[in-house]
């Protein structure tokens, strides 16, 4: 019996040690992933317009229209700078101090073309996918885009 005893305290205690192991390479792996992350502690997850009730046949973004721009963060004190194109143009405000863990704003395209719009916290930016702006026409609760 004592023999059983023992086989028994022992594979417990190897087991013990394995679980342990794992916890602390799991520990080394998380710290390590926090140490390395760029930026640590002002990272704009991601950014976009909402087109709200506009309305276009290639777009929903026009000239002369008003849309909420949104940035996701991680930082909820620093604030956020938008650029349209890599210029603060269109933006009411370009800096904009983030109500938890969204910073917004609003956004008037500047002329038709191509858009980026770019949000940047401490140094660390994230741009959004390309969106067209058209020629369009407020129509107050939304935007008529040809």
């Amino acid at each position: 019996m004592t023999t059983t005893h023992s086989d028994s305290s022992s594979r417990i205690s190897h087991r013990a040690g394995r679980s342990a192991a794992a916890v602390t390479g799991l520990g080394a792996v998380a710290t390590a992933l926090v140490l390395a992350a760029p930026g640590a502690g002002a990272v704009p997850q991601n950014v976009g317009a909402d087109p709200g009730r506009s309305m276009g046949i290639s777009t929903p973004f026009g000239t002369t229209c008003t849309y909420q721009v949104r940035a996701a963060v991680d930082n909820t004190t620093e604030p956020v700078t938008f650029f349209d194109n890599n210029v603060m143009v269109g933006f009411n405000p370009a800096v904009v101090t983030p109500n938890g863990i969204v910073a917004s704003t609003t956004w008037t395209p500047p002329n038709p073309g191509t858009h980026f719009l770019r949000a940047e916290q401490g140094g660390v930016s994230v741009t959004s996918a390309p969106m067209e702006v058209s020629t369009g026409m407020n129509a107050g609760t939304g935007c008529a885009v040809p």
